[in-house]
């Protein structure tokens, strides 16, 4: 039982970490079409 929550923990870190990364992802992506829409 505790190996199992061991992995689901490490399993949902990796997750968060991959959801910060793809949102900063998302919000450069945005202002980079922000920027690019505003000197059109």
């Amino acid at each position: 039982m505790a190996d199992e929550l061991t992995v689901a923990q490490t399993a949902l870190a990796a997750v968060q970490e991959e959801n910060v990364r793809i949102k900063n992802a998302l919000r450069s992506w945005q202002s980079a079409q922000s920027a690019h829409h505003r000197y059109r």
